[in-house]
């Protein structure tokens, strides 16, 4: 199977697998914004953020790792998956130590017991799957994924409705469904077999940390671009605005839908080819691909967010539209970024995946401070955009020294003036505006066209050669 369909066809898979969590996701938002209230919405989700921020930091961002390493033919499978799950042991009794400090954080405080199970829960989901992805299980993975999703939906609904725990239901429904999850991946691709503590070996091990180890600061400094602006808004404007804010990520996050499928089937892909020649011409083409759907998604997206806002979520929180179309743009630039950072990856040099990102942390930290007692959330929302920007961007010229992927920058120009003009039109509600977002959508997809319909015949060809 060459590069380009199996490219496609691990993303279909992961497409298929995740689009009905993603739908039970969606599904769920309503609900969730009916029974909470905006200043619990607000908390509820500073604990899981301020979770998901300790995750990479207690498990060193190991789970990178098992993926890259396991993927090579010449590591022992068992070596690989048995470091993971020891430093991720390792690091989460670290962080046991840190108990007393955690329970005086005033956004934690009264959670902290769910803080700790939920790091612990997701880690080892989080090396479980990255294991069984790169020993090559992909619908088992993709299965694993709905299962996980399904069972967050049924807890979130049980503790909501029916045992009425409120904040506490809310995180508690992901610490079950990635327990069980994690227990599911060992239980059907027998991963117990793989857990070997005795001859490990422990020069891939600390090639291992060597590798995720710069992932951390990276991970930090990305949870500050993507999550700092919430702690902003909150400390700023209020917890009831920000849980508004926070609920504008919705939308956008059908971008990173998108993104993720493309992703997960990206990240195999781009690890096993070898021949930089054929790198750099696979990369540029997917790329140029990649970069023109998202274009044309994330002007559809703008175009219609108040008609999606009315579906997704209760009318107490149908205001949250008004930051989404920055956070638009914002997402659509991560997810240029990310590309690029798989470069990063496949060559080792994850140090400057934490200096790129980096640059975009400092400018988001900054224009926050500026931006958001001026213009409120959307200030927030614009600082993320912003931040991206100037990660992608220092991404896509500095990879150049490993790997020269070329990048049509008029189109890019072009296709990004177009939609932040869409964000500024919609936010200030100007007259006419639904003609003007309409004839702009429709700019975006002429401008991006070719390109759609050229990387569609180049698969169709090589699949006809392949045939």
């Amino acid at each position: 199977m060459n590069q380009y369909k199996k490219l496609l066809s691990n993303t279909l898979i992961f497409a298929i697998g995740q689009l009905g969590t993603k739908i039970l996701m969606f599904l769920l938002m309503p609900i969730t914004t009916h029974i909470l209230a905006p200043e619990e919405m607000s908390t509820a989700r500073l604990v899981s953020n301020t979770a998901n921020f300790i995750i990479p930091i207690t498990a060193v961002c190991i789970g990178e790792a098992v993926i890259r390493f396991a993927l090579e033919s010449k590591t022992h499978k068992s070596d690989v998956f048995s470091a993971g799950i020891l430093t991720v042991l390792a690091g989460f009794a670290v962080f046991l130590m840190f108990y007393p400090l955690m329970d005086l954080l005033p956004f934690t405080k009264g959670y902290t017991v769910l803080l700790y199970l939920y790091v612990l829960a997701s880690s080892l989901n989080g090396v479980c799957a990255q294991f069984v992805r790169a020993k090559g299980y992909v619908r088992l993975y993709a299965f694993d994924g709905v299962l996980n999703t399904l069972m967050y939906f049924v807890f979130t609904l049980l503790g909501l409705i029916v045992f009425k725990l409120g904040i506490v239901g809310y995180v508690l429904s992901t610490i079950l469904a990635d327990f069980l999850s994690a227990v599911f991946l060992i239980w059907i691709a027998e991963l117990w077999r793989y857990f070997k503590i005795k001859k490990l070996d422990k020069q891939l091990w600390k090639s291992m940390l060597l590798y995720s180890l710069p992932l951390i600061p990276n991970t930090v400094f990305f949870w500050i671009i993507s999550l700092s602006d919430q702690y902003f808004v909150t400390g700023i404007v209020g917890s009831a605005i920000n849980g508004l804010y926070t609920t504008s990520y919705t939308i956008p996050n059908l971008l990173v839908v998108v993104s993720t499928f493309f992703m997960q089937a990206w990240q195999l892909s781009a690890f096993t080819e070898t021949d930089e020649r054929v790198r750099a011409r696979f990369y540029t083409t997917v790329f140029d691909a990649y970069q023109s759907l998202l274009f044309v998604a994330g002007s559809a997206l703008i175009l219609l967010i108040q008609p999606i806002t009315r579906i997704l979520v209760s009318k107490n929180f149908f205001d949250s539209w008004i930051y989404v179309p920055y956070l638009i743009v914002a997402i659509v630039f991560n997810c240029f970024g990310s590309f690029f950072a798989s470069i990063y990856m496949a060559e080792k040099r994850n140090v400057m995946t934490m200096i790129t990102t980096f640059s975009g942390a400092a400018l988001n930290v900054v224009l926050n401070i500026i931006l958001i007692p001026k213009f409120g959330a959307n200030g927030a929302s614009f600082a993320t955009f912003a931040s991206y920007f100037v990660v992608f961007v220092f991404r896509c010229i500095h990879s150049r020294k490993y790997l020269k992927v070329d990048v049509s920058w008029a189109r890019l120009i072009i296709s990004t003036t177009i939609l932040i003009l869409q964000a500024v039109i919609i936010i200030l509600q100007i007259k006419y505006w639904i003609v003007f977002e309409i004839a702009l959508t429709v700019i975006v997809l002429l401008v991006n066209a070719k390109t759609l319909i050229t990387a569609l015949f180049k698969l169709f060809e090589r699949r006809k050669h392949t045939a």
